[in-house]
């Protein structure tokens, strides 16, 4: 008998006794799921290197808004724009262009740092380099805190908060920063150098001033105006009375306030 054509004879797949249906494993069942989310979600090194592009074009334009806009909210909150504004600002600036850097630099081996026995073992100055950036950001701004206009200082007091300032401004980001110069290597080991120096350097100069009054010290000057006690300032005017003002000169802090003797006589 003849089978009508187009007609394909059913496929009959013969099956030892006692065989047991071969089970797919975890990981090519992992690998085919991976594969499929992949595929459904259009996800690709080239739409990978084009969400970096992306991402680190919005960080250069992060960066250029917190440099403009950043000390402009400083100066209408405290009137001026000091070191610690400065560096505040040039630390979240250096920031974003650390971010932007690190999404234009592919993901390849040949741009990574080879590993050694020296890197790769946890030392305890590798655990402090690990907050090199934390120390950078909040170490000045602790800092700025002890000595804040808003605390007024005293001649007991001044020396301490001064040195504390000192710290945590300079000492502390220089501290944690030394142990990552070992990782200064590789393609690219001249941007990390300039940011280790760059980012750190700025927390430093926040705390210049400090560490030049803890040097030289207070200083003693005579002046003319008025002084409001309760709210501890000085107002110089040449109708006012004479008083004696002792001074940090670098930062312009003034620790004591009191009655000078007229010009002509003698101070008892």
């Amino acid at each position: 008998m003849k089978q009508p054509r187009g007609h394909r004879p059913a496929r009959h797949e013969t099956k030892r006794v006692g065989e047991q249906p071969v089970a797919p494993t975890d990981g090519t069942r992992a690998a085919s799921d991976e594969l499929d989310e992949a595929a459904g979600a259009g996800v690709g090194p080239r739409n990978a290197l084009v969400e970096n592009r992306r991402s680190a074009r919005a960080f250069l334009i992060v960066a250029a808004q917190v440099a403009v806009f950043v000390p402009v909210l400083f100066y209408l909150q405290f009137g001026e724009v000091n070191a610690f504004a400065l560096s505040f600002t040039g630390f979240l600036v250096v920031l974003c262009l650390l971010v932007a850097l690190g999404y234009s630099i592919p993901d390849k081996p040949e741009q990574q740092t080879p590993a050694t026995p020296a890197t790769q073992q946890v030392s305890l100055p590798a655990r402090v380099g690990a907050f090199w950036l934390v120390a950078c950001a909040f170490g000045p701004f602790f800092g700025w805190l002890i000595t804040a206009p808003e605390f007024a200082l005293t001649e007991g007091d001044w020396w301490w908060r001064y040195a504390a300032r000192a710290a945590l401004s300079v000492g502390l980001p220089v501290l944690t920063a030394l142990p990552l110069f070992i990782y200064a290597r590789g393609r690219y080991w001249c941007v990390a150098l300039l940011l280790l120096v760059g980012v750190t350097s700025l927390s430093a100069w926040s705390g210049v001033n400090t560490l030049l009054d803890l040097r030289e010290g207070p200083t003693v000057e005579r002046a003319t105006g008025y002084y409001d006690a309760p709210h501890n300032s000085f107002y110089p005017s040449a109708e006012g009375r004479p008083f004696k003002l002792t001074t940090l000169t670098h930062t312009q802090r003034t620790i004591r306030i009191e009655p000078a003797a007229p010009p002509g006589e003698r101070e008892e």
